[in-house]
């Protein structure tokens, strides 16, 4: 419903601008046409072109006698723009709605704004001045008997039985702090290397130790504390490699020669030598 109202107000836009371009004006600056003109300008649209004329005539921006007109038998009837096109125009280009044009009205507000804006309670825009636009309203003024709330008295208030007190003492907030130290024990790993030759049996080497201790991680919360946790050192395991024999390879002798014709193709061989 929404987007069949919009193409309505576009081509009522559009009919209007079409009395511009086509038709002439008159003594007076108003722009006009004949309707035959216009109905033979719009013969590709016959079946919507009375609804379009009547919705301009009944938002007020073409004038012509009637509530319809029939090709043919009033042809020479001339219709009349309400409004200049150029302001109707611009009104649809800014809001997307017609250019208000109810007679209606008490009260004029002028707006400094070159861009027009669309409210359902304006009756009438008009142009001022180029960055200039003034907004006809209704202002209803309410009379005493249309006012039904009774008003309430207020009671005085006196401060003459106050008593103020000064503060004697400054009291702060206590804020503890706390932060969680963390502290990492590197265990020491040890491997045990060996030694392997070829003709003799697997003997390992061990490094004698008296006590060999694994620590874990372990959180201290404390208070009041603005250290910050070391970094921890990544342990680095390292394992002897066993000695190994090392093979020697065989070395392939091969050599390439190119084999290169000295003589055409189609030519004889050479005689042996």
């Amino acid at each position: 419903m929404a987007r069949d109202a919009l193409n309505m107000r576009q081509e009522v836009v559009s009919l209007c601008d079409q009395v511009e371009r086509f038709g002439y004006r008159s003594s007076d600056g108003t722009e006009q046409i004949t309707f035959g003109e216009l109905a033979k300008i719009n013969e590709l649209i016959s079946g919507r072109f009375a609804c379009i004329l009547e919705s301009a005539q009944k938002y007020r921006l073409m004038q012509f006698p009637g509530k319809s007109l029939s090709k043919g038998k009033d042809d020479n009837i001339i219709i009349s723009l309400s409004r200049k096109n150029r302001e109707i125009q611009q009104y649809f280009c800014h809001t997307k709605h017609l250019l208000p044009n109810n007679p209606e009205g008490n009260l004029w507000i002028d707006i400094d704004c070159d861009r027009r804006a669309h409210y359902a309670w304006v009756t009438h825009v008009r142009q001022v001045s180029s960055d200039k636009a003034s907004y006809h309203v209704q202002c209803d003024m309410a009379g005493d008997d249309e006012v039904t709330e009774t008003w309430q008295t207020c009671f005085p208030f006196g401060t003459e039985e106050e008593v103020r007190i000064e503060a004697t003492c400054l009291v702060e907030p206590m804020v503890i702090f706390k932060l969680l130290i963390v502290t990492v024990n590197t265990p020491t790993v040890v491997c045990d290397p060996v030694e392997h030759c070829e003709n003799s049996p697997i003997d390992e080497v061990k490094d004698s130790i008296d006590q060999l201790v694994y620590m874990h991680a372990s959180e201290n919360l404390s208070t009041n504390t603005y250290d910050t946790a070391t970094e921890v050192i990544p342990v680095d395991t390292k394992n002897c490699p066993p000695n190994t024999e090392k093979k020697e390879r065989k070395c392939i002798h091969m050599e390439i020669r190119p084999l290169v014709r000295l003589y055409r193709k189609h030519s004889a061989s050479p005689p042996p030598q």
